[in-house]
């Protein structure tokens, strides 16, 4: 074989791989962004075998974001970006009121958000259902 076919069978296998790269790389995206969305727009539950309720303070002025990344800290969430994505699609964005709220990892996102919001009708229902 001449240097010249070597080296174009040199190129054409860095050419493969990349392009392989740069598919497995595309499908990656994907997956993450299939499976990031479906847990800000499906109401998720992270631990619905607890009963141990979290006390969550929010502070007046406190960010949304920070009131997302204090219930990960405190193992109500599972990830805080997911729920602050779906506060932002909620009805309760720009809604979360200072105080002190006990919460739970078995009750859904949007119950949580509403009991951030003091929402009568997700409190009610909470309060129904034994939370």
């Amino acid at each position: 074989m001449s240097k010249k076919m070597v080296w174009h069978m040199i190129k054409t296998m860095f050419s493969v791989m990349f392009y392989c790269a740069v598919i497995v790389g595309i499908c990656y995206l994907f997956s993450f962004g299939y499976h990031f969305m479906y847990q800000a727009f499906s109401n998720p539950v992270y631990d619905s075998s607890t009963d141990l309720s979290r006390t969550v303070t929010v502070s007046e002025g406190q960010s949304s974001l920070s009131v997302m990344q204090t219930l990960e800290e405190k193992e109500v969430v599972e990830d805080y970006r997911v729920a602050y994505v779906r506060l932002n699609f909620s009805k309760y964005k720009g809604e979360i009121k200072p105080g002190k709220y006990y919460v739970s990892a078995s009750m859904p996102l949007d119950t949580i958000l509403g009991t951030l919001a003091q929402d009568s009708e997700v409190t009610e229902t909470s309060s129904q259902d034994g939370r």
